[in-house]
Parts: C-alpha cells; sequence; structure tokens
C-alpha cells in the first residue's frame, strides 16, 4: 500500500507527505508487513519578493526531509528450516532418511533505514551553472546478516537481524553549461 499528499502554497513553500506499507512472504507470518514512512519540505527563496527581481539567480531553494526505507533482500524462505533428503548408516545397511539443512529463523523482520536530508539547490543565469549542497546523515537498524554459530549445533549460521550501519556525509553537485 502507498499513499503520498503533495501540496504546493504560493509556488515557494513544497509540502510532501508519504505512507508506504510493504508485505514479504520471506518473512514469518508475524513479520510480514513494515510500515515506512517520509516526508519533506522545501522553500523556494527565489521566489519571495525580496529576490524575484535579481536577474541572474535563477534559482534558489532550500530543502528538509526524513525517511524511511525497508529491505527484505534475503532469499525466498529464509524464515524456514528446510529439511533434506539424506543418508545414514543404520544395521549395517545404508537407509534413507531426512535431515535439517538450514536452520531457519521466524524472528526476521524487515531492515530498515532512515535517512535524514538537508540541501540548498541554486541555479544561476538562466540555469547555465547550478549548485546542488546536501547534507545526510543515514542509518540502517536490524541488518539481515548471517551469524556464524557454535559448532555443536550442527549448522554453520544462521540469517538474523542484527547490527547497524551509520553512514553521513556531504554530497556537492556543480553542473555548467556553457554552450
Amino acid at each position: 500500500y502507498y499513499g503520498r499528499i503533495n501540496y504546493i502554497l504560493n509556488s515557494k513553500y513544497l509540502f510532501t507527505a508519504t505512507y508506504r506499507r510493504d508485505g514479504s512472504s520471506k518473512f514469518a507470518s508475524d513479520n510480514k508487513w513494515a510500515g515506512f514512512t517520509s516526508g519533506a519540505v522545501a522553500w523556494r527563496l527565489s521566489k519571495e519578493k525580496f529576490l524575484k527581481d535579481v536577474n541572474w539567480l535563477s534559482n534558489l531553494k532550500a530543502r528538509i526531509s526524513y525517511g524511511q526505507s525497508g529491505n527484505q533482500g534475503i532469499g525466498s524462505y529464509s524464515s524456514l528450516s528446510q529439511i533434506s533428503a539424506s543418508n545414514y548408516p543404520y544395521n549395517g545397511t545404508v537407509a534413507n532418511g531426512y535431515v535439517v539443512s538450514y536452520l531457519g529463523n521466524d524472528n526476521l523482520k524487515w531492515e530498515t533505514t532512515n535517512q535524514f536530508d538537508v540541501g540548498l539547490d541554486l541555479g544561476l543565469f538562466k540555469y547555465k551553472l547550478s549548485f546542488v549542497l546536501d547534507y545526510y546523515y543515514k542509518k540502517t537498524f536490524n541488518l539481515l546478516q548471517y551469524v556464524t554459530l557454535p559448532t555443536s549445533t550442527g549448522f554453520a549460521s544462521q540469517l538474523e537481524n542484527v547490527g547497524t550501519i551509520q553512514n553521513k556525509g556531504i554530497e556537492a553537485t556543480v553542473n555548467a553549461r556553457i554552450v
């Protein structure tokens, strides 16, 4: 499910709100669904009266946003244990049987990323020269990772939600149309 609302006030103030509800059969029944929200606000300063008559200024816009997204990038049926056919010795002969070949985890849930962004867009000389500057902070938690298990379990690893990653930085872009 997906819903989005956009609203522009006086061609200067821009608002966006989004809600997304995703479902995946890759997770156990209690964790199949997760909700993700986002929102953004922007202000076109170049449309304000005090900058409207500045001929060399094509665009000046300040932005701020926050959003969530989910990752379900794991194999199908990863939350379920799997059984495989196997042979084993029994009473001096080889017998057919079954063994748990993959240890599932019914507690698996969506990996989630939250991101915050503040930016500034600047266009000059009828967009012949433009700049974009952004600061971002991104944090991903409940990472879907394989964790090594003790050898006494009979399994090498199990998929779990563990760990957190944090990224932050500044991105800058310069565009020029010379000809």
